[in-house]
């Protein structure tokens, strides 16, 4: 007797979510990139000079993947 095996069950995330993603990946890569832009005298005398061993640096540029984890984490 063969032994019949479920379906695998796939979560989808809705199309509805890139627009969320879009806002927040832009949000968070743009909105520490303009403190420097608008401000640059007070942002380096606070946070230091921006660089690629910065931590804002790391941020700005893994802010699709947050955006991505953070959606799917409200979505799933």
């Amino acid at each position: 007797m063969s032994r019949v095996e479920e379906p695998i069950q796939k979560f989808r995330v809705p199309s509805v979510a890139v627009f969320p993603f879009l806002i927040l990946t832009f949000g968070i890569s743009w909105g520490i990139i303009s403190i420097y832009i608008l401000l640059p005298d007070w942002a380096s005398a606070t946070f230091g000079q921006i660089s690629g061993s910065h931590p804002f640096f790391f941020l700005a540029t893994w802010a699709p993947a947050i955006s991505a984890f953070a959606l799917l984490l409200n979505f799933c």
